[in-house]
């Protein structure tokens, strides 16, 4: 009821799913949802191209060769920079701000924060989900096993 599953491009990876607190705010994700689903299926809207300048008068002994037109390549998407622990901000703090982006996004309220954040509410099917998550994420794997490296190479200088 308060979940919209979705696949990933993996065929190999499961289906995934997102839990919501209030039904009401998964009904409007799973709308915007649909709707970009049916715009990508539908195909990209056409780009528009800018009219092009009218050139003032130009005196025609004085002006050379007309240019010939530029062609304009989109600007590629900015990729993430690599994750670094030293240069990162805490966990909790990039999960807030993410959270709240994500819910800014799609123009819904953050749940209010919880009175005490020492309560923490966790069942088997999360925890082994979380963990999955983790161990399929390949940047999280990369630490784990440069940190083992840097505590094996400590505990042999002492």
């Amino acid at each position: 009821k308060n979940y919209v599953f979705y696949k990933v491009q993996d065929p190999r990876k499961r289906i995934r799913g997102l839990w919501f607190h209030d039904d009401v705010e998964r009904q409007k994700i799973e709308g915007i949802l649909e709707k970009t689903l049916q715009e990508v299926r539908n195909g990209p809207p056409e780009m528009q191209a800018e009219p092009e300048p009218v050139p003032l008068a130009q005196d025609p002994q004085v002006a050379g060769p007309p240019e010939p037109p530029v062609q304009v390549q989109p600007e590629p998407v900015p990729q993430a920079p690599p994750m670094q622990m030293q240069q990162s901000p805490p966990i909790q703090v990039q999960e807030h701000v993410q959270a709240d982006q994500l819910y800014n996004q799609f123009g819904l309220n953050a749940p209010p924060a919880a009175a005490t954040e020492d309560t923490v509410t966790l069942s088997m099917a999360s925890l082994r989900s979380a963990l999955h998550a983790l161990a399929d994420d390949e940047t999280f794997c990369k630490m784990v096993v440069q940190k083992l490296k840097g505590q094996a190479a400590h505990s042999r200088c002492q």
